[in-house]
């Protein structure tokens, strides 16, 4: 999992965009943001500085060295392919980042995810979220790859993911 992401990282050259919390209009803002995103299938991860009010200690295997700096990851998703039933997936990666996001524990559905960013980035004090994506035939292998080994070992899911829906043995916070 870690190399998966490091190599995604490694390789950002002009596939990445920041995202700013509070901006007027977030949904605007993310928008512009992201319209150097392809609408191709893919896989995007969402990180922010490491801070110290996420919970992540013995969390190495969601911090990242990104530019010299500590980056905490916050998602990972996936956007176009194919499902397992060989269905093909239409949306891609910037209809994907820019579409709507649910989250039972805040409440919240079919939210825009610019305002569910900002809902995010406004309760953990977190300023700007960097944004890398890669493009990926079939970027739910990517997306497995990444849950599997979360869930193979136990660890504690980034943030903002909860797709399985599992409760984190190591934090039974209201994020899973």
């Amino acid at each position: 999992m870690k190399s998966t992401i490091e190599t995604i990282i490694e390789n950002k050259s002009n596939n990445h965009f920041n995202f700013y919390r509070n901006k007027r209009n977030p949904i605007d803002h993310l928008k512009e943001q992201s319209a150097i995103v392809p609408n191709e299938s893919g896989i995007y991860l969402v990180f922010t500085e490491k801070k110290s009010n996420l919970s992540t200690d013995n969390c190495n295997h969601l911090i990242y060295e990104i530019e010299n700096n500590l980056y905490e990851l916050l998602y990972f998703g996936k956007a176009g392919g194919t499902t397992q039933n060989g269905k093909k997936i239409i949306q891609g990666l910037n209809g994907r980042i820019n579409n709507v996001v649910s989250d039972k524990h805040r409440n919240l559905k079919d939210e825009n995810r610019a305002n569910y960013w900002n809902i995010i980035m406004n309760e953990f004090n977190i300023n700007e979220l960097l944004i890398i994506y890669k493009l990926h035939n079939n970027p739910i292998e990517v997306e497995n790859s990444i849950y599997d080994f979360l869930d193979k070992y136990n660890l504690k899911y980034p943030l903002i993911n909860k797709k399985r829906g599992r409760l984190n043995s190591t934090d039974k916070s209201i994020y899973f």
